[in-house]
């Protein structure tokens, strides 16, 4: 897959590739986010499409990883829940047969499509002063170790979009040193001449 530029003539070429987009995205999204930038960054040359493509692509990872992160906390929701609801179920002469266990998983799965089973669960959490943030939490220290590594990428992804930021900024203050440079070696070549071909008044 690859994204199109305008060439000089107004026509569209092929440039750069675009990251990998998973079945479940759309490319569509991509192209929309990749163009985006390019009007807000306007690259004037290959170099600096080339950085708008890398940071489009370290974009797209970050909206990815952060979409991985809601939908593993969502998946922990129901093992979570089912623990808040064990411990809040759970009676000393259920020991030998711990009912409350089927009783807590039972409305652990009821809860994602009942109302009834919210309203249920809602009371029980209310009589040990909890709401749904205590679901939330053991969801999150369920997923603790996984969202941690799941940060560090964020992280690095992060940074690298800075990185290719600044790698913009610099080329272009690297260009235009060049171009002050090379105005003036023609100025200083124009006057050198200037002066050489200057008819004597003798």
């Amino acid at each position: 897959m690859t994204n199109p530029t305008d060439n000089a003539a107004g026509e569209k070429t092929t440039v750069l590739p675009y990251p990998m987009v998973l079945i479940t995205e759309r490319e569509d999204d991509f192209s929309s986010l990749h163009e985006e930038l390019e009007q807000e960054i306007q690259p004037r040359n290959f170099i600096e499409r080339m950085y708008v493509g890398d940071i489009a692509a370290l974009l797209w990872e970050i909206i990815r990883l952060r979409r991985f992160k809601t939908a593993m906390l969502n998946g922990a929701l129901r093992v979570a829940l089912q623990n808040v609801l064990k411990q809040i179920l759970f009676k000393p002469e259920f020991v030998e047969k711990p009912d409350y266990v089927l009783e807590a998983e039972t409305l652990a799965d009821d809860w994602f499509h009942s109302q009834k089973a919210k309203n249920q669960v809602a009371k029980l959490l209310r009589q040990f002063l909890l709401d749904e943030s205590a679901i939330e939490a053991e969801g999150f220290r369920l997923m603790s170790s996984e969202l941690d590594g799941l940060d560090r990428m964020l992280t690095l992804a992060e940074v690298r979009r800075d990185k290719a930021l600044h790698s913009i900024a610099d080329y272009r203050d690297s260009l235009a040193r060049r171009l002050r440079q090379s105005s003036q070696q023609i100025l200083d070549a124009e006057a050198v001449r200037h002066i050489e071909h200057t008819p004597s008044t003798n």
